[in-house]
């Protein structure tokens, strides 16, 4: 309610002051510019007089820079002497008319920070004084500061770019900042960890190129699964896991607008491309309530306009595929850029995969493409159109040995599509604006299919399986927001996000086999849901060591026969000092789509199911608190988190959709169920808590980083396992990631990578009881009461770059992928073996050790 108080006085206050401007024209005697000269004019010729120590003023020869050619009203008067000779103004009405000048304490310097070459906004650079003053340039690359009169010199820094210093001279000043990139792609600047309070962590384009995909390409997820807290699962496993949450809990934003998945190929790569993104913010705690939909993390990324000054283009080619890009001007205000990726990974892994694996069948293909039109109408405002378009296959085929016992067809596919704009504009010193309005698309399909030879005394049995899972979803997105930059209560954000949801879910089971049946499939079930949310953000300095960012939400979801209701609050704590930094936030997240997914052996089998009067919307607490200690080029830190989670959904029988096949002459068990979704699920809850660590180090030549991640993560359904907690999927008690990095010289760099993890885990039948006709029936006593063995691998990379003629560059990276040939298992599934007792356990795995080459151009 003070908040409120004091934004309603403020508001008033300002309406006053700008009531009383005064138009009158001044005649100004042009033969003296000097203050006394102008402050005798002024009075002479209105009813004001002014209140100042004279002898401060008379001590100085104060002169005005004014334009002898130039008429002046009041108003642009007082503001020359208040801008030039650091006075702070007050101005009393009638009766009084009194003009009150003293000295003023701060100075204030807005602006906007640009590349210099493409003119490309900076978003997050950091903007800093000697005095501890800081801010962040935002979506506009737009930044405002107040800092003391005594500061003589203004900082200006970003990942990337080299440093730049400015002199404020004035007591308000409007500048733009052109940052010079780092020619040397080896070297990050990175911001003074004293100065810039992260809530969330800023990641450098050239941060990323240390961390390749499998492929060899500088890859964003590798990047993220580096950090402590984030995993990506076991091999083949899409997207990333943020603290003990699901892939399907983050949110990922291309230019403010959602995608449902990020990921190529069962973790191939990520669908980003380093040469089209302009800035990338990523957070596992202190979400910002401008963020909601996802309960885990948040990945929001901006893509580049392309350079205003000249084209730019690019051309990579290497074993994950051919990727070009090209950006420039169409005219003297208006931008293109345009990104495109199509794979050739299975031209390679295919005849690899065949001989070290079971595998008879394997394609691998993707593609992507972006597109981004700008168009400036000015300096401070500006309209962007943004596409994306991205589709992936992965084909799995696989047949026992003969005589043939079995023979499975696996085929998933996915894909996302985004159209949007967006319009960013500065309004004045203190106000900017963004809005989103645009449409997403996210399809996937799953195909198992499956056909085994049964073997009994009298005769022998062909058992068939079939399921297809089906989730269409599109959304709807308008989001505008407004940035006020307050001298009294900090940065305010305010703004609203409207979704309209169509969800189309469709899972079906039949007794057949139909490898490469792609029949249409009618569905019969489309849900048309909205979504609505008004948040309030503030960022404010409570001391020079102490920030305080908070935030309150309220989140609506409606569906045609229920309607949801959440209020949101989150705040982050701040407590800094040159060495060290101190974090605590929480934050209450719902979710309003569920991700059903095949709890037991298998390929995955996901459906994407909405919020209903049965199924309410997925609800989470985040708690974390972070401490960071920072000494020249050595950093570490630790964090502690605890989450819980609310209606989260799994199939309740744990038959459901299971590929546990028990081979063997006296039972075999399929269950085909073909329930609507909301019938066979459970609601129930969970938790996740643990300690993450870190250590870097970075001196120039040698850098290293590790990260070490203890954690739990459970679910609880009241009717599965009695309501006892069983491990979540995704749970990982043990995560370790190390990076080594040695700059050889200016242009070549080795680099090593290891990471390891517990697999994931999975529900499999381990006991039979009778039916009640007396056949026996293979059942699991818990679920995921077993895990795929633990998931590691040891990558090197050795990257060349070389300048050429015609200011081209040419890079090379050789690698080694897995170098010690670790079989992490993709999914396992029983066999039958004559030759043993009980069917065995097989793993399927698709990534053996496999050599890394890619050579990119950019001119």
């Amino acid at each position: 309610m003070k908040y409120v108080h004091i934004i309603v006085c403020t508001l008033f206050l300002s309406f006053s002051v700008f009531s009383q401007k005064d138009l009158q024209i001044i005649d100004v005697d042009r033969s003296e510019f000097s203050l006394e000269s102008i402050i005798s004019n002024i009075e002479s010729q209105t009813n004001y007089f002014f209140a100042y120590n004279s002898q401060t003023i008379s001590a100085k020869n104060l002169f005005l820079d004014l334009n002898a050619s130039k008429e002046y009203t009041f108003e642009q008067l007082l503001s020359l002497i208040e801008n030039q000779f650091l006075f702070d103004i007050e101005i009393e009405g009638a009766p009084t008319n009194k003009i009150i000048l003293s000295h003023a304490s701060t100075k204030v310097i807005t602006g906007k920070i640009v590349d210099n070459l493409s003119k490309e906004t900076i978003i997050g650079a950091t903007v800093f004084s000697g005095s501890n003053a800081s801010t962040i340039s935002d979506v506009n690359g737009f930044f405002r500061i107040v800092v003391p009169v005594e500061d003589t010199v203004l900082f200006f820094q970003n990942m990337g770019y080299l440093q730049e210093v400015y002199y404020p001279k004035t007591k308000y000043s409007k500048i733009i900042v052109e940052l010079v990139s780092n020619i040397d792609l080896n070297i990050i600047i990175t911001p003074d960890p004293s100065i810039k309070i992260k809530q969330d962590i800023k990641i450098g384009v050239k941060e990323i190129e240390s961390f390749v995909g499998i492929g060899g390409n500088p890859d964003l997820f590798n990047y993220l699964r580096s950090l402590p807290g984030i995993s990506s699962g076991s091999e083949g496993q899409n997207g990333i896991i943020t603290r003990g949450g699901g892939p399907h809990q983050n949110l990922v934003l291309i230019d403010g607008l959602p995608i449902y998945e990020g990921s190529h190929l069962g973790g191939l790569s990520s669908i980003f491309l380093p040469q089209a993104i302009n800035n990338i913010s990523f957070y596992k705690s202190a979400f910002p309530a401008r963020y909601g939909g996802k309960l885990s993390g948040v990945l929001d990324i901006n893509l580049k306009e392309g350079n205003s000054d000249k084209f730019n283009r690019g051309f990579s080619l290497g074993m994950e595929g051919i990727t070009a890009h090209i950006d420039g001007p169409l005219t003297n205000n208006t931008t293109i850029s345009l990104n495109g990726k199509l794979s050739l990974f299975s031209l390679f892994v295919e005849p690899i995969a065949k001989l070290t694996t079971k595998v008879t069948d394997l394609k691998l293909n993707y593609n992507d493409t972006y597109a981004k039109l700008t168009h400036r109408f000015s300096n401070n405002h500006k309209i962007s159109l943004t596409g994306y378009l991205g589709e992936d296959l992965v084909l799995l085929q696989r047949a026992g040995d003969f005589p043939i016992r079995f023979q499975d067809f696996n085929r998933i596919s996915w894909g996302n599509k985004v159209l949007g704009t967006s319009y960013k504009g500065i309004l004045s010193d203190k106000l900017t604006i963004n809005t989103n309005l645009g449409i997403s698309n996210y399809n996937y399909r799953s195909r198992g299919t499956f056909e085994i030879l049964v073997n009994s005394p009298d005769q022998v049995d062909v058992k068939n399986f079939d399921i297809l899972s089906i989730s269409n979803l599109r959304d709807f997105i308008f989001s505008p927001q407004l940035e006020y930059y307050s001298d009294l209560l900090g940065k305010i954000t305010f703004g609203f996000n409207y979704v309209a949801h169509r969800n189309e879910p469709n899972i079906i089971e039949s007794e057949r086999f139909s490898p490469n049946n792609e029949d249409d499939v009618v569905v019969d079930t489309t849900y048309n849901t909205k979504e609505l949310a008004v948040y309030l953000e503030n960022s404010l300095k409570l001391s020079n060591i102490l920030f305080l960012n908070s935030g309150l939400r309220l989140n609506s979801y409606y569906n045609n026969d229920k309607a949801f209701h959440y209020l949101q609050p989150r705040f982050s704590l701040n407590l800094k000092n040159k060495s060290e930094h101190f974090q605590l936030s929480y934050a209450r997240m719902s979710q309003f789509t569920h991700l059903l997914s095949n709890p037991g052996l298998g390929i995955p089998s996901d459906l994407w199911v909405p919020s209903t009067s049965l199924v309410p919307p997925e609800l989470s607490h985040n708690l974390s608190f972070d401490y960071k200690f920072f000494k020249k080029n050595f950093n570490w830190g630790f964090s502690l988190f605890y989450k819980t989670f609310e209606n989260l959904i799994e199939y309740s029988n744990p038959a459901d959709i299971l590929y546990s096949f028990v081979l063997d002459d006296d039972f075999f068990q399929i269950k085909i169920d073909n329930d609507s979704w909301e019938n066979r699920v459970s609601l129930g809850g969970g938790r996740a808590y643990g300690l993450e660590s870190f250590v870097s180090y970075n001196n120039g030549n040698y850098a290293f980083d590790l990260s070490y991640t203890l954690s739990k993560s459970e679910r609880s359904f009241q009717n599965l396992d009695d309501g006892e907690y069983f491990p979540y999927r995704f749970d990982r008690p043990h995560d370790i990631k190390a990076n080594f990095r040695y700059k050889i010289s200016a242009n070549k760099t080795l680099s090593f990578n290891w990471v390891f993890g517990n697999g994931n885990a999975y529900t499999i039948a381990e006991d039979v009881k009778p039916a009640p006709d007396g056949t026996p029936i293979a059942f699991a006593k818990s679920r995921n009461n077993t895990r795929l063995q633990s998931y590691h691998h040891l990558d090197i990379n050795y990257e060349v770059t070389k300048q050429l003629e015609n200011n081209v560059l040419l890079k090379i990276n050789f690698g080694i992928y897995n170098i010690y040939n670790r079989q992490n298992p993709f999914y396992e599934y029983l066999e039958d073996n004559p030759s043993l007792p009980s069917p065995e356990l097989v793993k399927i795995s698709i990534y053996p050790i496999l050599p890394q080459i890619n050579l990119s151009w950019n001119w």
